[in-house]
């Protein structure tokens, strides 16, 4: 086990979701969501939620994993809503997507 109790032989689950979308997470019980990283904006080009908007890559929101951490830890499911008004908007007039890192523990 590392310091933040995740198994280093277990790979952490991913998942992304384009912006105005909501993503769910769930474990199966007894586990528990432990959220590892998050990312809501865009780093990737056009290859995750292609879109018409995309000028820049290479800009999210500080505070993605705050937040995501805050609605999921230690929970058996949640919901995150990949809107502005959740994580601010990093990137104005850029389509963005929210990334999720996480383990069920």
């Amino acid at each position: 086990m590392t310091e933040s109790g995740t198994n280093p032989n277990e790979a952490a689950e991913t998942k992304f979701v384009c912006e105005g979308r909501t993503m769910s997470l769930n474990c199966l019980t007894p586990k528990k969501i432990k959220i590892e990283s998050a990312t809501y904006g865009r780093s990737t080009g056009d290859l995750r939620c292609p879109h018409d908007r995309i000028t820049t890559d290479g800009c999210h929101s500080q505070k993605s994993t705050e937040i995501v951490s805050e609605e999921c830890d230690g929970k058996l499911q949640c919901d995150v809503h990949a809107k502005n008004s959740v994580f601010g908007d990093p990137c104005a007039n850029v389509h963005k997507y929210l990334e999720v890192h996480y383990y069920c523990m």
